[in-house]
């Protein structure tokens, strides 16, 4: 037994090293935090840009050409931003795990948005038996069923990201994106 306990103290020893080196810096948890927040960003100003040409929203013609332009750069972007998404290093910290796992969510609703709000909005913006102003009452009822599921999936996530944030000592920004 005697002889065992050095082998016992070196796996010991190894084991506790290890957890030392798995806690996370601040500086992983800002990292991560910023593609986080990077992701956002470009599906919002993605999304803004895809807003902008849906003129039957603000009373305005509709470039239908334009409008399905910024549809293909919003897919690409979500597409993009989806499979960027996979290869993020998340921090081994329970906070950043969850974190994450609420953001694939998030983006996972990104990309059902693209067939539930998107598409269906765009094929109404080229239905020439449609009023731009029934355009615009049907556009807003598909918008805000989407934005419904959206809105509690963003508190959700906002919640989680304050609780990462807190744990780390980063300033969270207020306001979109």
């Amino acid at each position: 037994m005697t002889r065992m306990l050095p082998a016992l103290l070196i796996v010991l020893s190894a084991a506790l090293m290890v957890r030392a080196d798995e806690k996370v810096s601040k500086e992983e948890a800002l990292k991560f935090n910023e593609e986080l927040a990077g992701a956002n960003k470009k599906l919002f100003a993605a999304g803004q840009a895809f807003g902008a040409q849906l003129g039957f929203l603000q009373d305005k013609p509709t470039d239908l050409d334009a409008l399905k332009s910024e549809q293909e750069k919003l897919l690409k972007v979500v597409k993009d931003v989806t499979a960027q998404m996979k290869s993020v290093k998340v921090p081994k910290a329970k906070t950043a795990e969850e974190l994450y796992k609420l953001h694939q969510k998030f983006i996972e609703g990104q990309n059902r948005m693209m067939d539930e709000a998107i598409k269906p909005v765009v094929e109404l913006a080229g239905d020439k038996n449609v009023a731009d102003a029934d355009k615009k009452t049907k556009a807003l009822e598909i918008f805000q069923k989407a934005f419904a599921s959206e809105g509690a999936m963003v508190q959700e996530l906002q919640k989680v990201q304050k609780a990462f944030a807190d744990e780390f000592g980063i300033p969270l920004m207020g306001g979109a994106p």
